[in-house]
């Protein structure tokens, strides 16, 4: 399978990939079901789904399952996110094309190369280091363009401040001021947000300006913990 970067009217880029029929139809199969989905997806962000072949970023014995709307176990103990919950996401984040945004969380890089197929500018954080030298690799081989490092998610990315939106993979504890201030005045921050009872609710978090934020609860959900520090692979 390859990938190739083709230009459009408005000079953005998109990725066309070329791959075995059974896995585009099966895709487009899945699309199909999101749009059937109670919570709302945004038409855009399905679009990018369309593009991008969930099947790579899986472990191989999970293959089959790769276009079923479920999560699936990948390295390092974590999960691929099922594909309505990184629709969910995305669409939440009302993103443009051409926006910086901050991704929490590389985990598979399903979900990174779900943002940079919608047309936005991607800088993520992995605190696995066994899943950065993965997903590094593979962004790689796909011609992925993001700025990627093995780091602490709470830390975010200050060198690289502010960003437009910010989304969280993880089920964070707190909502992490570090990662507050790095969002520009009048952007956004997706994140799941574990309350003292265990329970998770997906949050949207508005900056009105220097100082004050706005806070919207939304729907439970579930993630796995957004945890600190960097796991290092120990040889």
């Amino acid at each position: 399978m390859t990938l190739t970067k083709t230009k459009i009217k408005d000079e953005e880029l998109v990725m066309k990939f070329v791959e075995e029929p059974k896995f585009a139809a099966r895709r487009k199969m899945m699309v199909k079901q999101l749009q059937t989905n109670e919570l709302a997806f945004a038409a855009d962000v399905l679009d990018a789904i369309q593009r991008v072949p969930r099947h790579l970023f899986c472990q191989p014995m999970y293959i089959n399952s790769a276009y079923e709307d479920v999560t699936l176990p990948i390295a390092a103990k974590q999960t691929i996110s099922q594909p309505s919950t990184v629709a969910r996401q995305m669409s939440l984040l009302d993103l443009h094309p051409g926006e910086k945004v901050l991704e929490i969380g590389t985990g598979s890089g399903y979900q990174t190369a779900c943002l940079v197929a919608f047309g936005v500018d991607v800088y993520t954080i992995e605190r696995q280091e066994t899943l950065f030298t993965i997903t590094s690799e593979l962004f790689k081989q796909l011609d992925i363009k993001v700025k990627n490092i093995c780091g602490d998610g709470y830390l975010g990315m200050p060198e690289h401040a502010p960003f437009d939106k910010i989304i969280v993979t993880a089920g964070a504890f707190q909502f992490p001021p570090k990662l507050m201030a790095q969002l520009k005045v009048g952007g956004m921050m997706i994140i799941p947000v574990e309350d003292k009872s265990g329970v998770s609710n997906m949050y949207r978090v508005r900056r009105v300006d220097e100082s004050d934020f706005s806070v919207d609860k939304l729907e439970k959900c579930n993630f796995v913990p957004m945890l600190s520090g960097v796991n290092k692979v120990i040889n």
